[in-house]
């Protein structure tokens, strides 16, 4: 007897397990809240690719160099790339600096290209830099590169200044000769030298120095201590003093009449008497309150000088500008005939708008 054909149960087993491998469902992962980011995952972002232009080198460092000289040293701007750069901008930070013009210049592939400065220090002690800042084409930061030197006078002081911060009003500054030659302190701060210590018998190549300024409130500060030597090569050593007054509270006049002197102090040195000397000085814009906007065109126009001491004249010679920001007055000082002696005074000028004083320091005589 014969029966149809049926599938078996091994038939049906293998066809049920086919039918579940083709299901979709079968293949995906189960659904759910994403895995959050594993401890330190994006916690940095990618860094900046690296420039292919440098300075060198970054930084020129002048050492000692005496006040009002001049050095010239050059720079090199190398391009490390494949591709040529082209120079938007050369700007040093301070008028103390200068630099050659290589706006518009290119700075060859894989090549350099040189940028002299000059630094002219200051008349001033003490440390002084500038920085140059270069604006290349296709480079996201300005390049920088740095000059300096420690302005140092032929009689060295530590600290170079008077430390009157923090409600100090006394203190000690020691003083040696820089090429060794014996000197005596003839005054300080306008008057006799007081010595930290035992007074030195005669002309010593080292002295310690008392400073004080207890008693003086703003009105009456000054913004230098002037120790006078006889000393051939270094006869004033003019050392700032750090004191509230000194600082921002200073010279409130400047935010109105829209000016300040370039240098803070006139050192005229060792003059003669009865002999002019002429130096420039030179007043710079001034206007933070206005972001460097010039609201008195005229702020310039000097119309009167004059020193508050009658033993010593000055006239002005004329008068020069450099730019919308700086001008520069030619003025000669002529110590009284007969008179020797130290001369501690202020320089008074006034322009179309207002008057300044700077202090003023010279030693008459031989």
């Amino acid at each position: 007897m014969r029966y149809p054909s049926t599938p078996g149960l091994f038939g049906t087993m293998l066809a049920l397990g086919l039918l579940l491998l083709a299901s979709p469902t079968s293949a995906q992962a189960p659904s759910g809240p994403p895995l959050p980011p594993q401890p330190g995952q994006n916690r940095f972002p990618p860094s900046e690719p690296a420039s292919p232009v440098r300075v060198e080198p970054a930084a020129i460092e002048l050492g000692i160099v005496p006040p009002g000289s001049v050095h010239r040293r050059t720079f090199q701007i190398v391009n490390d790339g494949p591709v040529p750069l082209m120079v938007r901008a050369a700007s040093p930070s301070c008028r103390c600096t200068t630099v050659d013009d290589i706006v518009g210049k290119v700075i060859p592939a894989r090549g350099s290209l040189p940028l002299d400065a000059e630094f002219h220090a200051p008349p001033t002690p003490g440390y002084k830099d500038a920085t140059v800042n270069i604006v290349i084409e296709g480079v996201p930061k300005p390049l920088i590169a740095k000059i300096g030197g420690d302005v140092t006078l032929q009689i060295r002081v530590d600290p170079p200044y008077v430390d009157g911060l923090k409600g100090q009003i006394s203190g000690a500054v020691a003083m040696n000769s820089v090429d060794g030659r014996p000197f005596t302190i003839l005054s300080a701060g306008g008057k006799p030298p007081v010595y930290a210590g035992p007074a030195p018998s005669g002309p010593s190549n080292a002295a310690r120095l008392s400073w004080s300024i207890a008693g003086l409130d703003c009105a009456r500060m000054p913004l230098w201590w002037i120790v006078v030597t006889d000393h051939p090569d270094c006869p004033i050593v003019p050392l700032r003093i750090r004191h509230d007054c000194t600082g921002s509270k200073a010279d409130m006049g400047r935010f109105e009449r829209y000016w300040i002197p370039k240098e803070q102090l006139v050192n005229l040195g060792r003059v003669q008497p009865g002999q002019a000397k002429v130096e420039e000085f030179e007043l710079t814009h001034y206007n933070p309150r206005g972001r460097g906007q010039i609201v008195r065109r005229d702020w310039g126009e000097v119309r009167a000088v004059s020193v508050d001491s009658p033993e010593i004249e000055v006239k002005l010679l004329g008068t020069r500008t450099a730019g919308d920001n700086s001008t520069v007055l030619s003025l000669s000082f002529t110590p009284k005939p007969g008179f020797t002696g130290i001369i501690e005074s202020e320089l008074r000028i006034t322009t179309a708008s207002g008057s300044g004083s700077i202090p003023l320091v010279a030693v008459v005589g031989p």
